[in-house]
């Protein structure tokens, strides 16, 4: 294996691990040749992906010194938006030659960025100025990044978004608030009826308290209990949704903001959903509570 393959190998194995970390799946590597470099699968679907490997530097100035065959300790001047441009002419490259390449179920193009100087922050800022076709062959394209807090390779940051992630991301937060209204509806059917029961007792329309106390234990256990199931749910739908926003795009924050801006921050904090939580449950187990010393007095 040369020294260009074995780059490859470690790009792909940085992001492999990534990606399966972040999407809750497993994707490993079968093959290692050329159009495209690696053949992947998704051991969870059984389906294929392709992917094409690429390596971004400043130039080959900075190549040499990172492998050491350069004489110089020091680089010059370095411009983020000459990186773009080598950014941009890679993936029309990688673009043009992937139109030709063999048919995979998916096809992905995975960009290391080796330079040492820049990271995933600098490319969020600007990432107006990455031009990728509409045309382009890949489904989806990645970035590599090393991560200076963990000092270890595997921040990703993805260029381009199928419409299908773009659909489930917009499904999830429909299912977000169906299960807020959700236990909206069940936390005042179950106050309406221990109210009910309350009134049916104490105007002697039915004069078995035990009877009326085990059903109001029932419903206020029956509310709680959808409440902290749904709950449960909606915290998977949360961290699905996070995972997208996190390698999201300039295409993914229009169809969130309405504009190439800032995410909300209610898209990435948890515990505003903890506000229907808590007082929907603590308000019922009080209302049972009430209801039952009414029924006992």
């Amino acid at each position: 294996m040369n020294e260009k393959q074995k780059i490859e190998a470690a790009t792909i194995d940085y992001f492999i691990e990534s990606y399966n970390a972040m999407f809750n799946t497993y994707i490993e590597k079968v093959e290692h040749k050329d159009k495209p470099d690696f053949t992947l699968i998704n051991r969870y679907t059984n389906s294929t992906i392709g992917v094409e490997v690429a390596t971004l530097l400043f130039d080959d100035d900075e190549a040499k010194m990172l492998l050491g065959r350069s004489d110089k300790k020091m680089h010059g001047m370095m411009a983020f938006s000459s990186l773009i441009e080598t950014l941009n002419f890679r993936i029309k490259t990688k673009c043009e030659k992937a139109k030709n390449y063999k048919k995979h179920d998916e096809l992905f193009l995975v960009v290391r960025c080796a330079s040492p100087v820049f990271d995933k922050s600098s490319f969020d800022i600007e990432e107006y100025k990455i031009k990728i076709c509409k045309d382009n062959p890949f489904d989806e394209i990645w970035m590599v990044f090393y991560d200076f807090k963990k000092q270890k390779w595997g921040v990703l940051k993805r260029l381009t978004m199928k419409q299908e992630t773009i659909t489930y991301l917009q499904l999830l937060s429909e299912q977000i608030r169906f299960i807020k209204s959700q236990q909206l509806r069940i936390s005042n059917y179950s106050l309406l009826l221990q109210a009910g029961l309350v009134s049916i007792f104490r105007l002697d329309y039915f004069p078995y308290a035990w009877v009326l106390i085990l059903f109001s234990v029932v419903l206020s256990s029956y509310a709680v209990a959808f409440i902290i199931h749904s709950q449960y749910s909606m915290m998977k739908c949360r961290k699905r949704e996070k995972r997208i926003i996190d390698t999201g795009t300039d295409e993914l924050k229009f169809v969130i903001t309405g504009e190439y801006g800032e995410y909300p921050e209610s898209n990435t904090k948890f515990w505003k959903d903890w506000l229907f939580f808590i007082p929907f449950t603590i308000i019922n187990i009080i209302a049972c509570v009430i209801a039952i010393i009414i029924i006992l007095r």
